[in-house]
């Protein structure tokens, strides 16, 4: 992709991507993630989002989910 231009050094989205695509050739994509996680915080309140989403789940409701996804 080469390097940055003097008219794309003004562009945010020309930059992500450039810059996107430079971390993932030397960390391979695994690792550009990793990278980017500690450059990005989350949103929101994890906590509160756990309950409204997981209050009332059983054990077993994961198990019986992982029964179905490996039988694929």
């Amino acid at each position: 992709m080469g390097f940055l231009t003097s008219d794309d050094i003004h562009d945010p989205e020309v930059v992500r991507a450039k810059g996107i695509d430079s971390l993932t050739q030397v960390l391979g994509p695994v690792g550009m993630v990793a990278f980017m996680r500690l450059y990005e915080p989350g949103e929101g309140d994890y906590t509160e989002s756990r309950h409204i989403y997981q209050d009332g789940v059983r054990c077993e409701t994961y198990e019986e989910l992982r029964a179905l996804l490996d039988k694929d």
